[in-house]
């Protein structure tokens, strides 16, 4: 008799323990949802986070702070605190006036992102440019010896003339292919060019050694064709000066004719 009733307690017991077991799992699980339902509740409640961000805003203006980290401490700054805030603290109740007060403007998180800030706003300043001359020491020798012969004849010489402002795409091109045709002039330029009162006389390309490398040859054969093609007078020079100004005299001669 003993035996059973030692039989019945051991019984009991097990089946006691197994009850505590399953209530023990159960609310474990109630509290993890409830967690990931604040957690979504959160998220997906714009009211709630426009109220926790007035009152993280007041927090804000009465804290320590100097007036230049108010100035870096954005609105997402802010819903980036609160939501760290929450994961970190998951039986946070869910309330405007208890959940800022817990915030932390001095975390880790805040100062590396008040770092980041600070860094994108010194790069927005940088500009990674100088001054630079127009002309090369080579470009501005061929100048010096071209001006006397222009003033002679009261002509000027422009320098590095944008190509697309010399010549442009016809209207009648098909609008899908104009762009294209467009590019080939956007990035291009001439050397100089002689002048009457900006009205182009001729075209000047002072050549050198890199002139001869295929895909110059292949610049200068589109540029010659397209420049002659719109009645432009070019001429390719190493710095001779002799059939440049033999232009400059014919241009000359022919406005005198046409004065007389």
């Amino acid at each position: 008799m003993p035996e059973q009733a030692l039989m019945v307690l051991i019984f009991f017991a097990i089946i006691l323990g197994a009850v505590i077991t399953l209530i023990v799992i159960l609310v474990y699980q109630k509290h993890k949802f409830n967690n990931k339902n604040n957690k979504s509740n959160y998220e997906n409640s714009p009211q709630i986070r426009r109220e926790l961000l007035i009152e993280c805003e007041k927090q804000k203006n009465n804290s320590q702070q100097t007036k230049s980290d108010l100035n870096l401490y954005s609105v997402e700054e802010m819903e980036l605190d609160l939501k760290d805030l929450f994961e970190n603290n998951p039986n946070i109740v869910q309330s405007a006036s208890q959940y800022p007060r817990q915030t932390n403007y001095n975390s880790p998180n805040r100062a590396n992102r008040q770092a980041k800030a600070t860094t994108q706003k010194s790069r927005s300043n940088y500009l990674p440019y100088h001054r630079k001359y127009l002309l090369t020491k080579r470009e501005y020798g061929f100048y010096k010896k071209l001006k006397p012969i222009a003033d002679k004849y009261n002509l000027q010489v422009l320098a590095k003339i944008r190509f697309a402002d010399l010549v442009e795409v016809d209207e009648n091109v098909n609008s899908n292919y104009k762009q294209t045709w467009f590019y080939k002039i956007q990035a291009k330029h001439i050397d100089f060019a002689i002048a009457d009162e900006m009205k182009i006389i001729v075209l000047l390309e002072l050549d050198d050694s890199t002139h001869r490398q295929t895909d110059r040859i292949e610049r200068d054969e589109f540029v010659n064709a397209v420049t002659k093609k719109c009645g432009y007078i070019l001429i390719h020079t190493y710095g001779e000066l002799e059939n440049i100004e033999k232009e400059m005299r014919k241009y000359r001669k022919s406005t005198l004719k046409a004065i007389s």
